[in-house]
């Protein structure tokens, strides 16, 4: 379609947009009907077709946002990849590892737009951050770029919503879990709120892991939104990992049913969520420390 934003006089924009124009408005843009006239295309119809697409209209319109890029006439700026899309980098943005770049205020710039042009609610069906994870020793994954993405971006949301009056229903991320990236092929371009164990050659156990932005995530979809700027908390992260920790014990014949673990945080200092409640002891060792836990937490599947 190049020679098509060529003489399309909206430029990219307006051929990307060509497909949602028959889907929201049931016709073919003029635009594109010119085009096809000019390249000697010719779109077969029947006589009731045009009466299916003004009837078959959506209710609302979804899409997916991960990105911005420019457009520019100076051939030396140097270009950035895109899934499906391309163009020229920003100096002002920052970009991922494969060189996405990171505009949570190109979100709201687009809602607004798109509701301009159709008029109808908002749906944003992916938005997410593909990066290289680590995971530790201890089966953890300190993923705060993710955070910090997500939570610039739904900040912005809350903005077209509160501020702008936008009708945005709803949102959801890509993805939840770790899988092979659609855009490039690769396992390790990462984008789940869960670690997967395995790499791009297909070695691993696929042992799940879950990352800090699975507890951070997990707490603004409680709060609906409200709790957006914090970190991921500690003492709840280990009271999840010593629970799986305990029935894997008591599974082994390890620890006795009737006890619960009395395991303090050696990290934020606070009482897991399943110590016992008067402090005591229990005869069998503890697991008072988080890495401990999480080592023994993770030998069974998630």
């Amino acid at each position: 379609m190049e020679s098509c934003t060529e003489r399309v006089g909206g430029g990219k924009r307006a051929v990307q947009m060509a497909a949602a124009d028959v889907q929201v408005r049931g016709e073919y843009p003029s635009y594109m009907k010119r085009w096809f006239a000019e390249n000697g295309i010719t779109i077969l119809q029947q006589p009731e077709d045009a009466d299916i697409l003004k009837e078959g209209t959506v209710d609302f319109y979804t899409f997916s946002y991960y990105m911005s890029n420019c457009i520019t006439t100076h051939k030396d700026i140097e270009d950035v990849g895109g899934n499906i899309v391309a163009g020229k980098k920003n100096p002002y943005l920052k970009a991922s590892d494969w060189g996405w770049q990171i505009d949570p205020v190109g979100l709201r710039y687009a809602l607004a737009t798109l509701y301009e042009r159709y008029e109808k609610p908002l749906f944003i069906v992916e938005n997410g951050f593909g990066a290289i994870d680590k995971l530790q020793s201890d089966h953890t994954c300190d993923d705060s770029y993710r955070i910090d993405y997500l939570r610039a971006h739904i900040e912005q949301m809350e903005k077209a919503i509160n501020e702008d009056g936008l009708p945005l229903l709803g949102y959801t991320t890509w993805g939840p879990i770790d899988l092979v990236s659609a855009s490039t092929g690769e396992m390790k371009k990462r984008y789940g709120f869960i670690y997967v164990d395995k790499d791009n050659a297909g070695n691993g156990t696929l042992t799940r892991s879950r990352k800090d932005s699975f507890y951070w995530y997990k707490k603004v979809i409680a709060s609906d939104g409200e709790e957006c700027s914090f970190l991921p908390d500690c003492a709840e992260r280990t009271s999840s990992i010593v629970a799986r920790a305990q029935a894997i014990m008591v599974s082994r014949g390890i620890l006795p049913q009737r006890l619960k673990m009395a395991a303090v945080c050696s990290v934020c200092a606070e009482p897991f969520a399943n110590s016992r409640s008067d402090g005591a002891r229990p005869e069998q060792p503890t697991y008072s420390d988080c890495s401990s836990a999480r080592r023994l937490a993770n030998q069974a599947p998630a």
